[in-house]
């Protein structure tokens, strides 16, 4: 077994995961006419399939939470597929992220205020609010 040190970058990649997974989770499930779809389940019928359904096609994905980093492969899959494990994975994720994200820059009136808000927050530290 090897051993893994994380960066506290990775971390946050990781931690990334698991608040989506969370916020998915706390959302619940909508209950109403569309999402229980009795007017599908009468139609498909007791031993009927609802995969080829248009209905079924309409909300799966809001339905699914699709992890980006976690792996849901079988182990036969996920050893065919390089055997990656959790710290690769963040790893891989983290670079890419790193190498590929470029965020708009600020506003200027915003720059500014945060601008001024550090050196107000400086000057608190520093100098004990003097």
């Amino acid at each position: 077994m090897s051993t893994y040190e994380y960066t506290t970058i990775e971390f946050l990649t990781i931690g990334d995961e698991i608040i989506s997974m969370i916020s998915y989770l706390l959302r619940g499930i909508e209950f109403n006419g569309e999402t229980l779809a009795v007017d599908v389940i009468a139609k498909v019928g007791p031993r009927g399939h609802y995969l080829s359904q248009p209905h079924t096609l309409k909300h799966f994905r809001d339905e699914h939470w699709f992890p980006t980093l976690l792996d849901r492969q079988t182990r036969d899959a996920w050893i065919k597929d390089g055997a990656k494990d959790l710290p690769q994975r963040a790893r891989m994720k983290t670079t890419e992220i790193l190498n590929t994200h470029h965020p708009p820059p600020l506003a200027t009136d915003i720059e500014r205020d945060l601008d001024r808000l550090a050196m107000e927050t400086e000057k608190t530290i520093l100098h004990n609010g003097k």
